[in-house]
């Protein structure tokens, strides 16, 4: 019995060690601390670690536009897919680009992450770079193969993202797109922006581009 406690006593610590490290490897990803990043990871840490809303380190990095980190974690054998489960399934690579971290988004990209992955509601990186202005990103997002025409759940395309949320250098980025395509319940992107923008200061020059 003695011996058994001693075991258990040992199990806990270690246990407690281990959530510890993780933590702290959380904690250096998403402050670019490359030191102890590699101290932590030498010493055993989880690279694949979550914190308690699902983030993985690679996460935590990614969404930060910590390109070193993201590199260190890569070699050390970090996933590159697993989805959050803090937001909406979202993957590194989508964090990467909805906060617009150019540099991030191709150091996952080289490292094969999936650029045409949708999250819980269907939407992939080029639409959360199309709903928030990246039009770098959007760019680069085309010329490695992201689909132009990917819907989401509601039947939303990258297009219609950018029109819903006014983003006109974006809409200018998307303009080889569709443009008669309608969603779920039979909107155009044209539609999209006459319903949410019509205080938009390029209302007309928008309307005429993406009139059908």
């Amino acid at each position: 019995k003695e011996l058994s406690c001693i075991k258990r006593v040992t199990w806990v610590e270690a246990v407690l060690k281990a959530e510890k490290d993780a933590w702290s490897l959380i904690e250096a990803a998403e402050n670019a601390d490359i030191k102890a990043i590699r101290e932590l990871l030498k010493a055993g840490a989880d690279v694949n670690a979550r914190d308690h809303d699902g983030w993985t380190v690679l996460m935590e990095a990614a969404s930060n536009g910590h390109t070193e980190a993201i590199r260190e974690l890569l070699k050390a054998g970090a996933d590159i897919e697993p989805r959050d489960k803090r937001g909406d399934g979202m993957t590194a690579l989508m964090w990467a680009v909805s906060n617009g971290h150019t540099e991030a988004m191709r150091e996952l990209w080289n490292a094969e992450a999936n650029v045409n992955a949708r999250d819980d509601e269907g939407m992939t990186a080029l639409m959360w770079a199309a709903s928030n202005g990246h039009t770098e990103a959007i760019r680069e997002l085309r010329n490695v193969g992201a689909h132009l025409e990917a819907r989401d759940n509601n039947g939303w395309t990258a297009l219609m993202w950018a029109a819903c949320d006014g983003q006109t250098e974006a809409i200018k980025e998307l303009r080889k797109a569709d443009i008669e395509a309608k969603d779920n319940i039979g909107r155009t992107a044209f539609d999209v922006w006459q319903e949410f923008q019509k205080d938009n200061p390029a209302f007309q020059e928008i309307s005429d581009l993406l009139r059908p």
